[in-house]
């Protein structure tokens, strides 16, 4: 009937536990809001164990309070394949893991159902996740995922999926370059075996800390061996010469695992800086500092606020006409701004927002206006400038905020010092 009232009934079924399972031991015993914030964590792609094939490690599980497991039934999955089951005192192994897997029992007083892996094999990575029965009751963890070490030219973006699995650094002849290789996540490559090819040719060599360096690249190749224990692997070639261009490969041994890092170096009479002020210098002085440790980071970051419009600085050097140029602005894979033969041509989506200031391109001047910045302008973007058949490229990402800007000017007279205006900076972001 029209007007009539329907009521619906929703039936909640809460079902109340006296344990749940964490993955820390300074957990156990702790509020549940704390294990919810550490579930939140690993949302982070850089989350969980990591380890090298051949090597072990411990999964950790507890039970929260701390309480025996004695008695309880424990089994542990990679998968949906059972690789430990722990009943009534008995242990029962999954095929491939035999004499690989096992609980120290010993600790299954104090609640401890952590899941110990030997000699790891790459088929080993992935998700495992442990499930407890007591009295009818079965609680589950959140799962833990086994993830290898990586080698990455970036010390931020190790983890992206859109950082090519071959990176081309550009060098300017005559310059000093740095191909940069860096172990993910972070840690030390003292103890490990080092080696630097140059397509076939090994050009340099760490092993049992003692470096040998190829043919014709005595005296210009050097690692910065002082930063090994940080992971940094980077190679330093000095006084690029034209025949240095090619093929690079890093492989770092360590037991039975070996990573590799490939690289393209482009050597060219001209570069991409991101400054006007560092127009004409050499490569060397461009070196900046990440965390007290010396590197070349790839990427430009920019902080662009919602609404408001953003540069992308960018600059030939040595200070060169780029009038008869081809100039391509990339956002991912996408070409959103093409200058050909004095003619623009805007990709979707950007018409009216990007811009070039073409009465600077005779000055080297290719930075790229956005306006109107958008959510979806975050993201990495590309510059690559072509002179005949040569070309240089130059990488960016910026960084969407929902806040309206403000200049440290606006703090500098309340905080005299640099870190003041970083907490002030960073308490401006997060209210």
């Amino acid at each position: 009937m029209l007007g009539e009232k329907k009521e619906a009934l929703f039936i909640v079924h809460l079902h109340v536990s006296e344990f749940r399972l964490v993955s820390r031991s300074e957990d156990v015993g702790e509020p549940s809001f704390i294990a919810a914030y550490c579930v939140y964590c690993k949302s982070f792609p850089d989350f969980g164990p990591h380890v090298f094939c051949g090597h072990d490690v411990t999964l950790p599980c507890y039970l929260s309070p701390e309480t025996s497991a004695v008695a309880m039934e424990i089994s542990w999955f990679k998968g949906t394949d059972c690789i430990y089951l722990y009943l009534n005192g008995q242990v029962t192994v999954g095929r491939g893991y035999e004499g690989r897997v096992s609980m120290l029992t010993e600790d299954l007083q104090r609640g401890n159902v952590s899941l110990s892996l030997r000699d790891v094999h790459r088929s080993d990575y992935g998700e495992y996740w442990c499930e407890v029965t007591h009295g009818g009751q079965t609680m589950q963890n959140d799962g833990v995922h086994l993830k290898a070490f990586k080698l990455s030219s970036h010390p931020k973006r190790s983890f992206s999926d859109s950082v090519p699995q071959v990176r081309t650094v550009h060098a300017w002849a005559g310059d000093d370059v740095t191909l940069p290789s860096l172990l993910f996540p972070e840690t030390s490559a003292v103890s490990m075996e080092i080696r630097w090819f140059k397509g076939t040719d090994c050009i340099y060599l760490y092993q049992n800390g003692q470096v040998t360096k190829g043919r014709g690249y005595e005296g210009r190749v050097s690692m910065f061996t002082d930063e090994l224990e940080y992971g940094n692997v980077s190679l330093k070639l000095e006084d690029v010469q034209d025949s240095d261009g090619g093929e690079y490969r890093c492989e770092v041994a360590c037991g039975k695992d070996k990573l590799e890092n490939n690289f393209h170096l482009h050597v060219s009479e001209l570069k991409l800086v991101y400054r006007s002020e560092d127009v004409g210098k050499t490569f060397e002085s461009l070196l900046i500092r990440f965390e007290n440790k010396q590197t070349v980071l790839p990427l430009h970051e920019t902080l662009a606020f919602l609404g408001h419009d953003v540069t992308l600085p960018c600059y030939l050097s040595p200070e060169t006409s780029a009038v008869a140029m081809e100039i391509r602005w990339f956002k991912g894979t996408d070409c959103i701004y093409l200058y050909l033969n004095g003619q623009v041509t805007e990709g979707r989506g950007y018409e009216g927002r990007v811009d070039m200031l073409t009465h600077q391109l005779q000055k080297g001047n290719v930075s790229l206006n956005l306006s109107d910045v958008q959510w979806s302008d975050d993201g990495e973007y590309r510059c690559e400038v072509t002179c005949g058949e040569k070309m240089v490229d130059a990488s960016f990402y910026i960084s969407v905020i929902g806040k309206t800007p403000f200049t440290f000017t606006q703090i500098s007279e309340a905080h005299s010092t640099f870190h003041d205006m970083q907490v002030t900076f960073r308490e401006y972001l997060r209210d």
